[in-house]
Formats: C-alpha cells, sequence, structure tokens
C-alpha cells in the first residue's frame, strides 16, 4: 500500500484506525459503532471483526498481536475488554466500574484504561500459554483527560516504558 492510499470506500465515516505492530492489520471504526478489519496483505478484503447489536470502539492490538482490546457497551455502559486475534469467541471483561480508551504496556503484562470519572487505572493481566488472565483494577490517579469516547479525542493519553527520557524529547 502506498502513504496515504484509502482503503475504505464506504458512505460511512470510517475511523480510528489502528494498525498491528507488525503491520499486517488495520482495525477501524465503521458506523454505528462496529469494529472492522483490513488485512494488508492477500486480497486485501475488509471485514466485520465485531459486528454485534452493541457499540464496539477504540480498539488496540497487544504488542505482539495475539489480543486485541475494545470498548463495548454490551454490559449497559462501557467497559473495556479483550478477546483473541484472530476472533476465537473468547472474550474477557478487564474492567469493572466502566471503562474505556485502553492501551497495552509493551510487555503487555499491563493494560491501562480510562475510568468514567477520568481516573487512570491499571489492570495487571496474564497472556501466559494462549490465555488470558486480567487481575482487578488499580486506581492510579485522576487525569484531566477529556471524558470517556469524547468526540475526536480518541486515545487522548500514552503509556510510556520510559516517560523520563520522553520528556527530554
Amino acid at each position: 500500500m502506498e502513504a496515504g492510499s484509502r482503503f475504505t470506500f464506504s458512505p460511512e465515516d470510517d475511523s480510528d484506525p489502528t494498525w498491528s505492530n507488525d503491520g499486517r492489520h488495520v482495525a477501524y471504526l465503521v458506523p454505528p459503532y462496529d469494529l472492522w478489519l483490513f488485512p494488508l496483505f492477500g486480497d486485501r478484503q475488509a471485514a466485520p471483526l465485531l459486528n454485534t447489536a452493541f457499540s464496539e470502539s477504540e480498539s488496540q492490538f497487544s504488542p505482539d498481536g495475539k489480543w486485541l482490546s475494545y470498548s463495548s457497551n454490551e454490559s449497559g455502559r462501557y467497559e473495556v475488554y479483550v478477546q483473541t486475534f484472530p476472533p476465537s469467541g473468547e472474550k474477557w471483561r478487564t474492567s469493572t466500574e466502566g471503562g474505556t480508551n485502553a492501551r497495552w504496556r509493551s510487555d503487555e503484562n499491563e493494560i491501562f484504561y480510562l475510568a468514567p470519572d477520568r481516573t487512570l487505572m491499571s489492570v495487571p493481566v496474564s497472556t501466559d500459554r494462549a490465555r488470558f488472565e486480567p487481575a482487578s483494577p488499580d486506581v492510579l490517579f485522576k487525569t484531566r483527560a477529556a471524558g470517556p469516547l469524547a468526540t475526536g479525542l480518541r486515545f487522548n493519553y500514552d503509556v510510556s516504558d520510559n516517560w523520563t527520557a520522553d520528556l527530554e524529547k
């Protein structure tokens, strides 16, 4: 694919692309809040990734590409879920009191997300032996980040292994 190439041509406002770290897949949002997958190899045909009666958004691939986090309102409020990638039908909820904007730690041992009151939360996770096991979420600190699902402000924070070095850039 050439730089700047368009890969969706639906009349809807497709948005929020997330690339897998290996550069082989792009997950993106198709109204009304379903997640689609575009492979950057083979026949390069987009297909539904999560297409349910609920709203799914804010997908992010794990660093090794074996897991996909996303937000869904299937519980009645937005929560953070993780499923295998490619999808196997299994999924796990990692938030407990609402959550959006999940980010993976680079070693895949932790997921961060924003609670509805804009508190940054941390969930230790285990991805050993192809099994996902979330622990209980921990409160980190209150943020000034825009509220969950604020229009146009997806992923309005980031996670760094070495934040002091990042400040020097």
